[in-house]
């Protein structure tokens, strides 16, 4: 047999040859490994037959290593030790709430939702560290797909395959405008009205417009399009709109400080014979479809789905 081909080697058999060496008898290795004396006997004998070496030297009821056993002993001492570490730093991965969690999102639900969750979970686990990544949903999807991430927060489902999705949380969406705006525009709150108002968004798709207008609305309600600015940055648009150059729409959680400051004010639609219904939008929690469930990563998907 050639040494090296390992795959052909049993384990067990290389387990019980060490604790045979180090042990006084094979009585003595038959008691730690839970055996029988004559099993040991064997398993050496087997061992024996499948290296072509002679381990033990055998003077009547007594055995003694040889030279080649010796040495054989000496390797394995310092190599099942590392086979055993590795094992079990291996297990820890799994069973302990240890290591890294990579995680992308939307920068300001970040601020708002998952850091206080977070926070909580890093002072209850030292030993575990989350990475946040804030990216636009098409990146986070890529990124997810390639294993730079473990977990993505998005704000609608995710379109690649391979990857699956739980519902987070609900984020609810209202237009809001500064005072000194709505002193300089017509008093009207109706879909036309607000149509002419200045506006600002996050990006050319309207994707905060769009839910605010269908539920204030109706369905076919389309959004305006013609914008003062769009900026990329929740929180740049609501200094904007603070600063009277447009009406926006964003979610309720950043803007509360500013409508109980009156720095804005909340922008009521006009629609008779209609009542219009809260403007929301779901929040998913996306990973790879598959992905081994290992401790920490259960641990950052229970504290996200947690009260902060």
């Amino acid at each position: 047999m050639e040494l090296n081909n390992l795959d052909r080697l049993n384990l067990e058999l290389l387990r019980t040859f060490a604790v045979a060496a180090r042990a006084p008898t094979f009585a003595a290795a038959a008691r730690i490994r839970g055996v029988t004396v004559s099993a040991i006997s064997q398993q050496v004998k087997t061992l024996e037959t499948q290296l072509s070496l002679a381990l033990f030297e055998r003077r009547g009821r007594r055995v003694s290593l040889t030279g080649t056993g010796l040495a054989l002993s000496n390797e394995l001492e310092t190599h099942l030790g590392q086979l055993a570490l590795a094992l079990e730093r291996a297990t820890n991965a799994h069973s302990k709430v240890e290591g890294l969690v990579t995680l992308g999102g939307p920068r300001t639900f970040g601020g708002f939702y998952v850091l206080p969750r977070l926070t909580k979970l890093l002072r209850e686990r030292p030993g575990l560290r989350v990475d946040q990544r804030f990216e636009v949903p098409s990146l986070l999807e890529r990124q997810l797909v390639d294993g730079a991430l473990d977990l993505a927060v998005m704000g609608r489902p995710p379109e690649a395959a391979g990857l699956e999705a739980t519902v987070l949380t609900t984020e609810t969406f209202v237009a809001v405008a500064a005072p000194a705006l709505l002193k300089r525009l017509p008093a009207a709150r109706t879909e036309a009205a607000l149509r002419e108002w200045p506006w600002l968004a996050f990006d050319s798709d309207l994707a905060m417009h769009a839910p605010w207008w269908r539920a204030s609305f109706g369905r076919a309600a389309v959004p305006p399009r013609r914008l003062v600015a769009a900026v990329a940055s929740l929180e740049q648009l609501q200094s904007l709109a603070e600063a009277a150059l447009g009406a926006v729409v964003l979610p309720d959680y950043l803007v509360g400080p500013a409508l109980a400051a009156k720095r804005l004010v909340l922008v009521h639609p006009s629609t008779p014979g209609r009542t219009p219904r809260p403007a929301t939008n779901t929040l998913f929690l996306v990973a790879r479809r598959g992905a081994p469930l290992t401790a920490r990563l259960l641990a950052v998907r229970q504290a996200l789905r947690s009260p902060p």
